[in-house]
């Protein structure tokens, strides 16, 4: 007999903590969405667009508050989706900045520097070229220390951006490659040199 008083008195307190949750969410979800609201409503058209592209990032109030400021602004599904294209396009565009500086920096003849273009594919279609190449610390212009071989891939034309595909293990046949043009290049410089500008010399009338 002695548990019944304190039975009822936990199904008291679980009804009481039921009730009282009840009402704090009644009282604490409209401000809630009043909040967000009062937020989006100061964010710009692409901010919004760029929050609609993940809405499972979103809590439920805040899903309701984005949808009613997009429909006040006639902002539709198609508005997200070339949005999406948009900045796709953008970190592209900025992916291949990045991987261009990575492979060809210098300062004064030292830097870094790519060399080769080997196993080279060209689609008509789509205008673009694959090739692997390798990147080199150059010192004075001259290829010194091979670092990594890549499989890039860029729009055919001079100024064209690169877009690293992949990073491959490091092509030994380009470093030899690389380094006996190099070599060839040097001496073909000091036989000019010794030999060549004399002779040039001798035949001045």
């Amino acid at each position: 007999m002695s548990r019944k008083p304190e039975f009822e008195g936990r199904k008291r307190k679980v009804r009481t903590d039921l009730i009282r949750g009840i009402i704090l969410r009644i009282i604490t979800v409209p401000y809630q969405i009043q909040d967000f609201e009062r937020e989006y409503a100061g964010k710009s058209n692409d901010d919004l667009l760029r929050l609609a592209w993940a809405p499972q990032d979103l809590v439920d109030d805040a899903k309701i508050a984005l949808q009613t400021e997009m429909g006040r602004r006639g902002l539709k599904s198609a508005d997200i989706d070339a949005a999406r294209f948009e900045k796709e396009r953008e970190e592209e565009r900025e992916e291949r900045k990045a991987a261009n500086r990575m492979l060809q920096t210098q300062w004064r003849g030292i830097g870094f520097q790519r060399f080769c273009k080997w196993d080279r594919t060209y689609d008509p279609d789509s205008q673009t070229e694959e090739f692997t190449t390798t990147r080199f610390f150059i010192l004075f212009q001259l290829p010194l220390i091979p670092l990594a071989t890549f499989r890039v891939r860029r729009r055919k034309g001079i100024f064209q951006k690169l877009h690293i595909l992949e990073t491959l293990p490091l092509n030994w046949a380009q470093v030899l490659w690389v380094w006996m043009l190099t070599l060839l290049a040097i001496l073909a410089l000091f036989l000019l040199a010794r030999y060549g500008l004399p002779l040039l010399d001798r035949h001045k009338p």
